[in-house]
């Protein structure tokens, strides 16, 4: 039963750092869960369930013996998981527009080679 109750609290903590990073990152409003075109954004019950996630599982497989501590360590483990477990989200939301980014360059530049193809064709003509 102790053990149940540490995985509670794990899970507890992991989801509170997740709904402060996230009241942190949406500058003190909470992003409400909202659908557009189809896809559902979750807002900050995401944050919040990611934080969970990353608590449980840094408890229970990345920390061996952890249930075997005492409550602080495991409230230290918890807090540090959900912290890690959004700076993954971060570091994920810069790669997805760090790729969006180059895709628009790319579509840039075919379209400048594409608009100056045109004009040496027009030129060509006359």
């Amino acid at each position: 039963m102790i053990i149940i109750g540490k995985l509670l609290l794990s899970v507890f903590l992991g989801g509170l750092i997740g709904f402060i990073v996230s009241l942190m990152n949406s500058r003190r409003e909470l992003d409400k869960p909202y659908k557009v075109d189809g896809k559902i954004y979750f807002g900050f019950i995401y944050d919040v369930f990611v934080g969970a996630i990353a608590a449980l599982l840094a408890i229970t497989i990345l920390v061996p013996g952890a249930l075997d501590l005492e409550y602080p360590s495991i409230i230290g483990i918890s807090t540090i998981a959900g912290l890690s477990g959004e700076s993954i989200l971060l570091s994920q939301q810069l790669h997805a527009s760090e790729e969006k980014r180059k895709m628009l360059e790319a579509a840039e530049e075919k379209l400048i080679a594409e608009i100056k193809r045109q004009i040496d064709n027009e030129k060509s003509k006359e």
